[in-house]
This record gives C-alpha cells, sequence and structure tokens, in this order.
C-alpha cells in the first residue's frame, strides 16, 4: 500500500522556513533581480574558480538585459543554450556555498530551518509521499536530519535503480531539481525501432518486457546529496544538463521532458487517493495552462486539507476549490507555532 498522506511545498515553504535567518531562498518573482545582485558576487570569487566558465556564461546573458526584472518575460527571450546556462546558474547559486567559502551565504546553508520544525509538527514518516515545486534540495535535507531515507521517482541515485517496490519515502519533483542531470546527446527509442529523426526527442525513457517505464543510467541521475556532488556536476558546458522546468507557461524543460511528465502524472496519482494533503507555500495558479500539474492538484478533493499561505488572495482562490479545507492565512513558523 503507497502512501495516504501528501505533503505539497512551494518556493513560500522554503522562503518561511528560513524567515528567522539573514539569508533566504528568493521567492519566484524576485528570482530575476536576486540572480542579476548574486552572479557578480560568485564570478569575484576565487574559490569558486572550477565554475567560472558556467557563472561568467550565465552573468553575459544577464547582462544582455538590464532592464528585465520578470525571470519568466526573460526566459521566453532566450534559445535554448541560454536557457540551459541559467539553470546552470540555478543550480550553482541554489547550492550550499559556504563548504567554499564561509561568506557565501546565499540562503542555501545546509541548517537545521522551519522545515525541521515542520517535520516534527507533521510527525512525518513513510505514510507520507512529497512534491516539492522548489528547485532547491533545503527538504531533503531536513529528511535526512531526521534519518529518512528518501528516493527521486524516475530519477535514480544509483545505476539501473529504479524505485519500485521500495520502502523510501518519494520526493516527487515535478519542476526538476538542481541535482537532477541528463545528457541531452543520448537519444532512446520507444520500441525496438528508431523513430524519424524529426520525432527524436533526446533522453526519454525507455520499457522494459512489461511495458514499464525504466531510466537508463546515465541518461538521468539524481546526484547524491551534498554541495560538492552538484557544483562537481554543474563546472562546465561538457557537463550533464541540469533537468529543471523552464519558469514559463506550462513548466517545460529543455531536457527529459518525458521524464518529468511521468513524475507528474504518478504524482497526481498518489494525489487522486490521498487520504490527507498539506500545503504550503504553493500559489493556486489561476490559468490552467500556465502549469497544468499545479491546476490538477488543486481541482482534487481530497478528505482532509490544510493550505498555508500568508497571502490573502491565494488563500482565498484556493477556497474555491477545496470549499471543506483548513485555510490558514499565515507563514510556516507562524502555523507552526500554533
Amino acid at each position: 500500500m503507497g502512501p495516504k498522506k501528501i505533503l505539497f511545498i512551494g518556493a513560500g515553504a522554503s522562503f518561511g522556513a528560513r524567515e528567522r535567518m539573514l539569508a533566504r531562498p528568493p521567492l519566484g518573482n524576485d528570482l530575476c533581480r536576486w540572480l542579476k545582485d548574486q552572479a557578480p558576487r560568485l564570478a569575484g570569487n576565487h574559490r569558486l574558480i572550477d565554475l567560472f566558465s558556467s557563472i561568467e556564461t550565465a552573468q553575459e546573458i544577464l547582462g544582455r538585459f538590464p532592464n528585465e526584472q520578470n525571470y519568466e518575460y526573460l526566459l521566453g527571450k532566450l534559445n535554448r543554450d541560454d536557457r540551459v546556462a541559467l539553470s546552470r546558474l540555478l543550480q550553482i547559486s541554489f547550492t550550499d556555498l559556504l563548504k567554499r567559502d564561509s561568506s557565501l551565504d546565499l540562503g542555501f546553508r545546509s541548517v537545521p530551518d522551519g522545515y525541521d520544525q515542520l517535520l516534527e509538527h507533521l510527525k512525518f514518516d513513510y505514510s507520507w509521499a512529497v512534491i516539492s515545486l522548489n528547485y532547491d534540495v533545503l527538504f531533503e535535507e531536513a529528511l535526512a536530519r531526521r534519518h529518512l531515507s528518501y528516493l527521486y521517482p524516475h530519477f535514480p541515485l544509483h545505476f539501473k535503480d529504479t524505485h519500485v517496490d521500495k520502502s523510501d519515502l518519494y520526493v516527487y519533483k515535478p519542476h526538476g531539481s538542481i541535482n537532477f542531470f541528463a545528457h541531452d546527446h543520448h537519444i532512446i527509442y520507444h520500441g525496438n525501432e528508431p523513430r524519424d529523426p524529426g520525432e527524436q526527442m533526446p533522453t526519454e525513457f525507455s520499457y522494459d518486457e512489461n511495458g514499464m517505464p525504466v531510466p537508463n543510467y546515465p541518461i538521468w541521475f539524481a546526484a547524491s546529496p551534498g554541495a560538492e556532488n552538484v557544483l562537481g556536476r554543474a563546472h562546465s558546458s561538457a557537463t550533464p544538463q541540469p533537468v529543471m522546468a523552464n519558469y514559463t507557461a506550462g513548466k517545460p524543460t529543455d531536457v527529459n521532458e518525458k521524464t518529468l511528465a511521468l513524475v507528474r502524472e504518478e504524482a497526481l496519482e498518489l494525489c487522486r487517493v490521498a487520504e490527507e494533503a498539506v500545503v504550503i507555500g504553493v500559489r493556486p495558479i489561476a490559468d490552467a495552462t500556465d502549469d497544468p500539474f499545479v491546476s490538477a492538484f488543486f481541482s482534487i478533493q481530497y478528505p482532509k486539507f490544510r493550505y498555508v499561505s500568508p497571502s490573502s488572495s491565494d488563500c482565498e482562490r484556493v477556497r474555491i476549490f477545496q470549499k471543506s479545507g483548513d485555510i490558514l492565512k499565515e507563514g510556516l513558523i507562524a502555523y507552526l507555532s500554533q
């Protein structure tokens, strides 16, 4: 029997988990300005010399658009290579860089935070599954501190690994993650015969004899926990490419779109049979085409539902879909203080 309780977290959860810290992760509407502020700081640090090429490339791209403050609009003006370069900068920036330089606290240092309190508050165990829209791994680090083993469905940590029949806690990341990687030059076909060149998609999953999708390591994988495992793969254009959904309508990705689609479908299947859902820091979507996954999640009726956000407008919008749910207009720390 699979997990019957769902924890769904978004950028507001990571932001709220670090409410009492000087450096905090950026929210989506501040991401463009935040990256423009951090890029020069990273480029000038000699302890990141192995990452300089990636940082310099992203900094040059950001410099072409000095007046653009909206990250979604910025991505809409870029080609695929430029979007991938900015995803690399996100991988670097959203990692615990204090292990390289004690002055580089960008809000992602690996220390106890509000997520630890949340796990205690919910009495978190293997009866839960997690859906995280966040690129960062702050929540996963809290799981590790609580000695809860977890895995990413369809993004294996080990050679030819699979999540089927494993007892670990499932962490679904439908928008990808800073520690998801893929080789975009590999082609995997569905079935025995190659498709026409125009129909080929890089790094697609294949199927076993039972028709089940299987990973094709090292076509895609999740880096083992730890900042150096991420930074070690994000240092040049020759490395595997980041699997991170673009912050644009539909939330597509430039690599492994088929695999992320599988993650999204499987996560929604769990939601449809869930007995309880707790949602923290996820903005409801006014236009379903902007993020079909989020829209589909909120359209499901849950026997027990709780939504936590300091935004009045977000709370009112969620109330339209979850009329009998518990809607709390407060931040994460305030919620945990009850």
